[in-house]
């Protein structure tokens, strides 16, 4: 009667298994594909203060624009994505003493996984005060 009540809980452990396995791998593939998102999430930030900083440290009268999106595909660029997908946008606003220079990061975003919804596009503005204003 022994080995019966054992043979027994060795297919229950088998219809737990085979109940619990589809919830952990959802699970799992969330867990990864949110980390992806959030990995290339901080890329695309890293990139719109890189573009802001090299804007407001440029002198105005060397094209402060062209820097800072210069240097916002180049960040893009060395993370490994793909400048050329989203778009690096700089702008200047204001006047002396209150210039500043506004720096807007977009990247498109393909899960890993694609088991549970992510976002499908990461975007990321920064701004920064003008540092040569008299």
């Amino acid at each position: 009667m022994l080995r019966r009540g054992r043979r027994g809980r060795r297919g229950a452990y088998a219809v737990e298994f085979a109940l619990v396995l589809p919830v952990l791998v959802a699970f799992a593939a969330g867990m990864t594909d949110w980390g992806w998102y959030f990995a290339r999430e901080y890329e695309v930030q890293a990139a719109a203060k890189v573009c802001a900083r090299t804007g407001a440290s440029t002198d105005r009268d060397d094209n402060p624009v062209g820097a800072a999106q210069t240097a916002g595909q180049a960040s893009l660029t060395e993370a490994g994505r793909d400048p050329t997908l989203g778009t690096v946008v700089a702008t200047r606003s204001g006047s002396t003493p209150g210039e500043r220079i506004t720096c807007t990061v977009s990247q498109p975003l393909a899960p890993l996984i694609g088991l549970v919804p992510t976002m499908s596009a990461m975007r990321a503005s920064v701004t920064m005060r003008m540092e040569d204003q008299q």
